[in-house]
C-alpha cells in the first residue's frame, strides 16, 4: 500500500469528556469538603450553589488545559512529521543523485563490451553484469522522480521529439535486461520530454516482461491531434481489484509479493511523469492482450500532415472497445 506520513486525526470521543468531566467533579467534591471542614461551611441552597459554581469553573479550567495540550500536541506531531518528510525526502534525492552518477558510468562501459569476443562462462558473467546494473540504474531513476515529486521539484520539458528515437533507445534498454519487445509504429514528432518519455516508456516495458507475456510489442498510431503509443503483451491481463490501484506506489502483484529489483515504483513513477508531460495514461485488455495506452500530443508543426501519413494500426483507440 502507498504510505504516508501525514499526521492522524484524533477525535474528541466520549472518553476524552468523561475524563474532564470526571476531574471537574472530583476537584468541586474536594473544594466543598475543604470548605466545609473550615468554619461548617455553606449548607442547603448554599451549598448546591457553591458545588455547582466550583464544578463550573473547575470544568472550565479542566477543558481549556486539555483543549491546549491537544493544540500544542498536535502542531508539535505536525512539526515533527514534517521535518521527517523534508528529512527523509532529502535523504533519498541525495543518495539516490550520488548513485546515478557512477551506475551510469558502469551501464556505458559494461554496453562497451563485445560479448562475441569472451568464452562462454565470462559472456554470462558479464552480461549478468551488465543486466543487474541496468536494472539497479532504472531503480535509481525511480527513486530519483518519486523524491522530487514529493518535494514538489519535479520538472519537465517537453520538445518536438521524435517518437520512434526514443522507442527505438529504450528497446536498446530492454535487450540489456535479457527483453525485446518489437517496434510497430511509424514515426511521429510529439511533444514530449525526451528522458522522461523514455522512462515512462522503459518503466512500462520493464512491467510487461515481468507480469505479462511475450511477445512484447510498441504499437503507434495518429488519432486527430494525438499521437497512441501502446506497450503490448500477452499476458492474461491484470484482476478488477488490482487494476484499481497499480498506479499506486508499491503496490505488488502475484502470489510472490515483492520481487527482485521491484520497489513498486514503475507503474506510479510512469504516471507521475505521464500527468506531467500532459499525456494520458490508461490499461486496457483487449483480444487477450494486455495494453497500457500513452495519448501523447503532437508536436504541433505540420501535426495534421503528420496524422494523415501515419499508417492506421489494428490497435485499440479511444473511440472504440
Amino acid at each position: 500500500m502507498e504510505t504516508s506520513l501525514q499526521p492522524a486525526t484524533t477525535r474528541r470521543g466520549p472518553a476524552r469528556l468523561l475524563s474532564v468531566v470526571t476531574v471537574a467533579a472530583a476537584g468541586a467534591t474536594a473544594l466543598f469538603w475543604l470548605m466545609s471542614r473550615v468554619g461548617g461551611g455553606p449548607s442547603g441552597a448554599e451549598a448546591a450553589l457553591v458545588l455547582m459554581a466550583a464544578f463550573g469553573v473547575l470544568l472550565a479550567v479542566a477543558g481549556g488545559y486539555g483543549w491546549t495540550m491537544d493544540r500544542v500536541w498536535r502542531r508539535t506531531r505536525a512539526a515533527a512529521v514534517d521535518e521527517l518528510t523534508l528529512f527523509k525526502d532529502d535523504f533519498v534525492a541525495r543518495v539516490s543523485h550520488e548513485l546515478r552518477t557512477p551506475m551510469t558510468g558502469i551501464v556505458a562501459a559494461a554496453r562497451t563490451i563485445d560479448l562475441e569476443q569472451l568464452d562462454g562462462e565470462a559472456a554470462v558473467a558479464v552480461g549478468s553484469m551488465v543486466c543487474r546494473s541496468a536494472e539497479l540504474s532504472g531503480i535509481v531513476d525511480d527513486l530519483i522522480v518519486a523524491a522530487r515529486a514529493d518535494a514538489g521539484l519535479l520538472t519537465v520539458e517537453p520538445v518536438p521529439t521524435s517518437l520512434k528515437e526514443e522507442v527505438e533507445a529504450v528497446v536498446d534498454y530492454i535487450r540489456l535486461l535479457g527483453g525485446d519487445a518489437a517496434i510497430e509504429c511509424q514515426d511521429a514528432s510529439v511533444l514530449v520530454d525526451p528522458d522522461r518519455f523514455r522512462h515512462v516508456l522503459r518503466n512500462l516495458l520493464v512491467n510487461a516482461h515481468r507480469h505479462g507475456l511475450a511477445p512484447v510489442s510498441i504499437r503507434g498510431q495518429a488519432s486527430g491531434d494525438h499521437y497512441i503509443c501502446q506497450v503490448v503483451d500477452s499476458g492474461e491481463g491484470i484482476d478488477a481489484e488490482v487494476a484499481t490501484t497499480m498506479f499506486r506506489r508499491f503496490v505488488h502483484t502475484g502470489a510472490s509479493g515483492r520481487e527482485a529489483g521491484s520497489l513498486g515504483l514503475g507503474l506510479a513513477v510512469a504516471r507521475e511523469l505521464a500527468a506531467q508531460m500532459n499525456t494520458e495514461i490508461s490499461y486496457r485488455h483487449i483480444n487477450g492482450e494486455t495494453h497500457f495506452v500513452l495519448i501523447v500530443p503532437f508536436a504541433g508543426v505540420r501535426r495534421r500532415e503528420r496524422s494523415r501519413s501515419l499508417r492506421v494500426m489494428p490497435v485499440w483507440t479511444p473511440d472504440t472497445e
